[in-house]
């Protein structure tokens, strides 16, 4: 990994995780039994899109069992989470004083200072740190990310106080960022219903009144298009029925058959709008199959 990483500011090294941490492990992978009622059990499925912990629909587990897990390692606030498998890189930093404990599919990673931790989480979500994930998974169907590679991860690490500035930044322009989503949102639901006035004008003939005006007596009138297209309608019927009629091996014996044509339901206008000249309504019938 060292020959593809980059040159970093004064004053910035490169670490690996392992060396800013005191910890970094999951417990046992043996599946403690589910119960009603007792300490949370999560798991990558509880992973929120805001960084926290659904603890809502978590799977609970007894007391007992929560201290076998513990044995080895336990989640805390100020530690960090990351999925390792399943949905592999995901990151969590814990700011609850909940208690509870995480599953194998969880990888749980404690830094040596609490001060440090803010800025571990942010880098573990960066671009440079997610392309060693990738490229560390193992596994197509249920990708999972070992232990030791977590471990082997390389941070750019700067002073303490450039991470308060850098963690003060991203917090700005990220809520600039959530501004801007807001005001898309809103943007959104303007050309919705621009489109809809858009659309209304256009069947009531408002887009093209100064080129009707602009076209007068070179227009063929809608009611004459509407003849010609029900007498299309009907030819096409006709014609449908006598195929059928020879496919079954009929022939009519006069044009009582015809009869049974439905003309076009003609619409009711006494509380529609007055159409422009030329414009004529008429109805639309749906089939459904």
């Amino acid at each position: 990994m060292g020959e593809e990483l980059y040159e970093l500011p004064k004053g910035w090294v490169w670490v690996t995780l392992d060396s800013l941490c005191t910890a970094i492990g999951d417990v046992d992978h043996k599946m403690p039994k589910a119960q009603e009622t007792g300490i949370p059990y999560i798991s990558t499925r509880d992973f929120l899109d805001n960084g926290t912990i659904n603890f809502e629909n978590t799977k609970k587990i007894s007391e007992e069992d929560y201290k076998k897990l513990c044995r080895k390692i336990y989640p805390e606030k100020g530690d960090i989470l990351l999925s390792r498998y399943g949905t592999v890189g995901e990151v969590i930093l814990i700011k609850t004083d909940n208690i509870f404990q995480a599953s194998y599919s969880v990888a749980i990673i404690k830094p040596v200072l609490y001060q440090i931790n803010n800025f571990i989480a942010t880098a573990l979500k960066s671009e440079i740190v997610q392309t060693q994930i990738r490229k560390y998974i193992r596994g197509v169907a249920q990708p999972d990310l070992g232990l030791g590679h977590i471990r082997e991860l390389y941070l750019p690490f700067p002073s303490l106080t450039e991470q308060y500035r850098i963690l003060e930044k991203i917090e700005e322009l990220f809520t600039q960022l959530d501004a801007g989503v807001e005001l898309l949102k809103k943007v959104k639901a303007k050309l919705k219903r621009y489109r809809q006035a858009v659309l209304k004008a256009a069947v009531e003939g408002n887009l093209t009144k100064e080129w009707r005006t602009a076209h007068q007596g070179e227009l063929e009138p809608a009611s004459v298009l509407l003849e010609r297209i029900l007498k299309q309608r009907r030819e096409k019927w006709e014609a449908e029925q006598l195929a059928k009629m020879k496919a079954q091996g009929k022939t009519p014996k006069d044009d009582s058959w015809k009869l049974k044509y439905k003309e076009a339901i003609a619409p009711d206008t006494s509380n529609l709008p007055e159409l422009p000249d030329g414009w004529c309504c008429n109805t639309v019938r749906l089939r459904i199959l």
